[in-house]
């Protein structure tokens, strides 16, 4: 019988004891052979969602059998995931696809993604402008923002100058109002100037060319703008004239000046006391303050009187032999001096500097690291020991302060422990022993007592910066805590770090944390919002500066064409709700039929249906307007039933009105007799829509409307004024004849507006008409 051997094994899992013997080992090693044959069943990588939807959207694509449906869903799939490989795939949608709908999706995807580009190109660039920007010198900066301001109104020369003599006033307002900025590159828009103030009458246009031509030509206009001192000028454009004078050094304008004192207009007259208070140096108390301030008044100012007369008293004394106290003016205005402030050669500006010791460097470190160390140190103590590190440059604790940008339980612990990791790595390390930032390298280390010079640093990155860095590291960090993270996350959102948004999609899709993906992805549903607004916004101001360049002929035929697309597009919805809806609906709609009904003549029946057999009192009242306005002379014999006494008094006067503004005599009849009523209001409009329609009048005070009591004059007034419109349309009504052509629609509205004061001879009248 044979020694059966016993072998100790050793294994991943641990020790285990095996019989071994010779058959046993051709056993196991035929096993062994046979495991390393079989093929390996290691299950393979989970795919992202990303990728998962871009093999499915891609499958789809390219699959010439699949439905229309199936089209549509990898379309929504590639906008949602951002599948830019699918790109060729949608443009060969876009071109060659049977279905209208899917050619429509693939170019409003291929278009999102087009403007993404766009914007995202236009942010690079303001960053890399803003980047090469900020390493300028202001003097630098102040001449590159001149070039491009030059570039800009030079390159729009023909423009600015056909705007400025043919446009629109609105046009040519804008322009002069901004003409001090552009007129130094234009200088052909100097003989325009000088047409606008000798030829035109609007003041705003004069008052803009007094200051171009006064800054730019400065003596050479003074004749030009001494036209503008005669008292047929407004007195605003007087003052401005009188002070661009008197400060080219001419007298005539304190003269003029010295006389827009006595002007009644207290705002005027205060900025004519600064400006002579200014020009001349002198000042004889005038007050400038409100009556309810003036109780606190310095003791040197006077009653407003006593002080113009002063001024007027001093002028005369004067005037002979007054010079200014200041020299003229320069012509042109002249650029800021550049600053004295002492730079760096790298362009910076240098700050005061500070000396370090290095045994008090030795002792601040000594005590930071023992502060860092103590597991029961207040975050107070620790922040303000990160603040010293980051003073005397303590690389040496940069392994405790990353400890604490990881792991340390307070959120403004790991705040400061990561701002000075960045500034670190910002920075380069200065010599053993130095301080940060010195301005010399030091070799070896330094002595005891040894001073080093140190700035107390230039300029710095700003807050987003900082905060930028500090979150990319944070989010693209697998191992940073929790809590870290998200603060970072709202960092990102309060910052508006749209650098981050390719991270914030992957964490979007792909992290671990629902809280995470959740903050994620709410940052981004905000930032599309963000962008839509400002889509929108931009579309509005498109569209007002479009409408601010048009005619008001051109404007008008712009809001008819909106108004018809507008109406047409919904008359499906008009014509069921004003037929099949409920009643506040049906109010609804004939109410608005005044205004859509003429885009919708099929509603015409309806409303004419409306009169004849509805109860309703608001919805018979809103077919008669519709009908008055959009209906014509066919709808003349339907509205005259409306004027029978049976109905209420309101559907009367409508259809009277209505029936009026047609041409028809009958209505003016009735209006004449509802003018026997006590409401004041309806009593007004009535009298304001016969004056319009029969052009006469009878000096009825309309003003009495807006007149909380009447007065027993007007109240004479206005019943004299009704008795004449009965007895005129008793002695005139048969043979009346309405002085507009049958069929003309008057589209005037009753007004509340006073009735002009100036009367004239009516035509078929008795009294006087406006």
């Amino acid at each position: 019988m044979s020694v059966t051997r016993i072998r100790v094994r050793t294994i991943p899992l641990g020790l285990v004891f095996i019989v071994s013997c010779p058959v046993c080992e051709r056993v196991s090693a035929s096993s062994a052979t046979t495991q390393e044959t079989r093929p390996s069943t290691t299950r393979p990588a989970r795919l992202s969602p990303r990728d998962k939807g871009l093999a499915r959207a891609k499958e789809f694509l390219k699959d010439p059998e699949a439905t229309e449906r199936a089209r549509l869903d990898a379309i929504h799939t590639a906008l949602g995931y951002n599948l830019r490989d699918l790109k060729p795939d949608l443009e060969r949608l876009a071109k060659d696809d049977p279905s209208r709908k899917v050619r429509r999706m693939a170019t409003r995807v291929l278009e999102s993604w087009q403007s993404q580009d766009a914007r995202a190109a236009k942010r690079e660039a303001r960053a890399k402008e803003l980047q090469r920007r900020s390493r300028m010198t202001p003097q630098e900066r102040r001449e590159a923002e001149k070039a491009a301001e030059k570039q800009h109104f030079t390159e729009r020369r023909d423009e600015i100058l056909h705007d400025l003599r043919h446009g629109t006033l609105e046009q040519r307002r804008i322009l002069a109002s901004i003409g001090t900025t552009w007129v130094e590159y234009i200088p052909e828009a100097l003989p325009i100037f000088h047409d606008i103030l000798k030829n035109e009458q609007d003041v705003g246009l004069r008052y803009k060319a007094v200051m171009v031509l006064s800054m730019y030509e400065g003596n050479k206009a003074a004749p030009l703008i001494r036209t503008c001192l005669g008292p047929e000028n407004p007195d605003s454009l007087r003052r401005l004239a009188a002070c661009e004078l008197a400060r080219l050094g001419h007298k005539d304008g304190v003269s003029v000046l010295i006389e827009l004192l006595r002007t009644k207009d207290i705002r005027l007259r205060k900025s004519v006391v600064r400006s002579l208070r200014a020009l001349t140096r002198t000042n004889f108390g005038y007050p400038m303050r409100t009556r309810a301030r003036r109780r606190s008044a310095p003791t040197h100012e006077v009653a407003p009187e006593e002080a113009i007369a002063a001024w007027e008293a001093w002028w005369k004394k004067r005037e002979a032999t007054f010079v200014f106290p200041h020299p003229p003016i320069s012509t042109r205005p002249v650029d800021r001096p550049p600053t004295t402030r002492r730079r760096r050669q790298d362009g910076t500006a240098a700050k005061p500097s500070i000396f370090v010791d290095t045994a008090e460097r030795q002792k601040v470190l000594e005590g930071a690291r023992a502060v860092f160390g103590n597991k029961n140190a207040r975050p107070r103590e620790k922040v303000l020991k990160l603040s010293e590190a980051y003073r005397y440059d303590l690389r040496e604790l940069k392994a405790d302060v990353q400890r604490l940008a990881n792991e340390d339980p307070y959120e403004s612990v790991r705040r400061a422990a990561s701002f000075l990791l960045d500034k670190w790595e910002r920075q380069p390390a200065s010599a053993p022993g130095a301080a940060m930032g010195s301005s010399a390298t030091v070799p070896g280390a330094l002595h005891e007592g040894q001073r080093t010079k140190v700035p107390a640093g230039g300029k710095g990155p700003t807050m987003r910066d900082i905060a930028l860095l500090t979150a990319k590291r944070a989010l693209n960090d697998p191992n940073a805590p929790f809590p870290r993270r998200v603060s970072k996350l709202a960092e990102v959102l309060g910052h508006d770090l749209r650098e981050l948004k390719p991270d914030l999609e992957r964490l979007a899709r792909e992290d671990a944390s629902p809280r995470i993906r959740r903050d994620a992805t709410s940052i981004l549903e905000r930032w599309k919002q963000q962008d839509a607004a400002a889509a929108r916004a931009k579309a509005r101001m498109d569209q007002l500066r479009r409408r601010a360049e048009m005619t008001p002929e051109e404007r008008r035929a712009a809001d008819k064409s909106a108004e018809r697309r507008y109406f047409t597009g919904h008359r499906d919805q008009y014509l069921r709700e004003l037929k099949e809806g409920a009643l506040e609906q049906r109010r609804l709609a004939v109410r608005t039929a005044f205004t859509w009904a003429e885009y919708v003549p099929e509603a015409l029946p309806i409303l004419r249906d409306i009169i004849k057999n509805e109860d309703d009192l608001a919805l018979r009242y809103g077919a008669v307007m519709a009908l008055g306005k959009h209906g014509g002379q066919e709808a003349v014999p339907l509205l005259r039933t409306c004027l029978a006494s049976r109905n209420p008094e309101k559907l009367r006067w409508v259809a009277a009105s209505e029936l009026a503004r047609l041409g028809d005599k009958e209505g003016v009849g009735v209006l004449v007799q509802l003018l026997r009523t006590d409401d004041v209001k309806a009593q007004t409009n009535t009298i304001m829509i016969l004056r319009t329609v029969t052009r006469a009048e009878f000096g009825y005070p309309t003003e009495i409307e807006l007149a909380q009591s009447i007065s027993p004059e007007q109240e004479v007034a206005r019943r004299k004024a009704i008795a004449a419109w009965e007895a005129w349309w008793k002695d005139n009504g048969a043979t009346f004849v309405m002085p507009y052509p049958p069929g003309t629609t008057i589209t005037s509205q009753p007004t509340t507006r006073p009735a002009r004061k100036e009367s004239r001879v009516g035509t078929g009248a008795q009294g006087s008409s406006p």
